[in-house]
């Protein structure tokens, strides 16, 4: 029987989920040999293509989304996809990724995986399926309220491709040119989505305002607030009441697509996902004013009840685009975390404990203490900048260079595993202060007063 052992050079790293098994190991090992054997010239080319085949071959036959390769003389690793590539240290190695475009994940493993587009594309076809059921509802049944909730609709299409792209991008590994990730990327995404829902409740206010002033606005006004505005109904128009079954089928639909976007963008702390799922939320509202003006019109003749509606929606359409654009631009211009978030307690609370466990040459009484915690949010992702204070040394004992590295990689490999999303983990340090010896209480007895105090 031959032992095949594979020397340290001839590493391979593969994701977590793509489970090697030890006769395809033993078949790339024995090809990376062939490729160290082959030397230079011909035989070393087609070497390394029948490796590249090989590898692609069992990548595929995984279905996993990328792979990485180290080739043992030439030096440079290879990855594609989400899987990070090996690091070799001194073999003149070089990195490269290859990415295709974020919005244009087709691929159904792909979509699979990321749960955020996952329910993107759902919502997307939703709007689009929707839109056009509204539209021929609209004209078939003779409703105003429909066919402008259908144009309504049809902008939400916009707000989904905003969401789809940032969402994808945002999930990508840092690169060399941006080694803090993409997530502000997302920020911007909550940024332009907030600014659309921000936009349609100012327009369905003022189309309602329009219709409750009537009279009192010039006719040019209410011909563009009708142009514009998401909800409103015509008096003259005799709705069929088939158009409210519509307008009710709307609102089971996006109330349960809200109710699914929200939970994903709690799940992997979104806020463009979220921004999106308050969409989904606002367009139930504007299809249950729809709705009700369907059903007033039809019932009652009260036509008027739209445009109150409509002034309702408004208002929480405008507070809710207000408050996600004040959340993008707070991250944009990197205000931290408050204490109170849940992310920055969960990596203090972490921090503190993990130094307290730690075992190095430190020998004073104490150990590393947490003197400051700043935590940067970037779209789904955080940034947490530690600084750590390092107590008194008894014995004239010195902390060299190698402490601190071990004290700032042990630490930065906990925080990295047990830390959703954190990207990047920054650590400084810095000598304890001596402290200053308690003043005595000391009485002024010659004084007139004769009192005492402290220091």
């Amino acid at each position: 029987m031959i032992k095949l052992k594979i020397p340290g050079l001839f590493r391979f790293e593969v994701g977590p989920v793509v489970p090697w098994g030890r006769v395809r190991a033993l078949h790339l090992y024995a090809a990376r040999l062939q490729v160290r054997k082959a030397g230079s010239g011909d035989r070393r080319g087609e070497a390394e293509k029948a490796l590249d085949k090989l590898e692609e071959f069992q990548a595929a036959k995984e279905g996993c989304a990328g792979h990485s390769h180290v080739h043992a003389d030439g030096g440079h690793t290879h990855g594609h996809g989400g899987v990070s590539a090996a690091r070799l240290a001194g073999l003149g190695g070089h990195t490269h990724t290859h990415g295709g475009n974020p919005l244009l994940l087709l691929d159904r493993e792909a979509i699979r995986r990321n749960a955020g587009v996952k329910i993107t594309w759902i919502g997307l076809l939703m709007n689009v399926g929707l839109a056009t059921g509204k539209f021929v509802g609209g004209v078939v049944f003779h409703s105003q309220a429909l066919i402008a909730d259908a144009v309504h609709a049809l902008s939400d299409l916009v707000s989904d491709f905003l969401t789809l792209f940032s969402v994808s991008l945002a999930s990508r590994q840092p690169t060399q040119e941006f080694p803090y990730g993409y997530g502000k990327v997302e920020t911007v995404g909550s940024l332009a989505v907030s600014s659309i829902l921000a936009m349609a409740g100012l327009s369905i206010g003022w189309g309602s305002l329009c219709s409750i002033l009537g009279p009192l606005v010039p006719h040019a006004l209410l011909e563009l607030a009708a142009t514009h505005a998401h909800v409103h109904a015509h008096a003259h128009d005799l709705t069929n009441i088939n158009a409210a079954w519509i307008a009710g089928g709307s609102i089971v639909l996006k109330e349960w697509i809200f109710r699914a976007t929200r939970k994903v963008a709690q799940e992997t702390q979104s806020n463009v996902l979220m921004a999106n799922a308050w969409h989904h939320r606002i367009d139930s509202l504007t299809s249950l004013v729809a709705l009700v003006t369907i059903s007033s019109g039809y019932l009652l003749s009260i036509q008027s009840l739209d445009a109150f509606g409509g002034l309702l929606v408004s208002g929480l359409v405008v507070k809710t685009g207000y408050a996600g654009m004040k959340q993008a631009a707070s991250e944009l211009v990197d205000r931290c975390l408050p204490p109170t978030d849940t992310r920055y307690v969960d990596i203090h609370a972490l921090t503190t404990r993990t130094l307290e466990q730690m075992i190095s040459n430190n020998n004073a009484k104490r150990k590393y203490a947490l003197h400051d915690l700043t935590v940067l949010a970037s779209g789904p992702n955080t940034h947490a900048h530690l600084v750590l204070e390092v107590p008194r040394q008894r014995w004239d004992n010195v902390l060299s260079i190698e402490e601190f590295e071990l004290v700032t990689e042990h630490l930065r490999s906990v925080l990295s595993q047990q830390v959703p999303h954190l990207r990047k983990v920054h650590i400084e340090f810095f000598g304890e202060r001596p402290t200053q010896p308690a003043p005595e209480a000391h009485s002024h007895a010659d004084s007139p007063h004769n009192h005492t105090h402290e220091h």
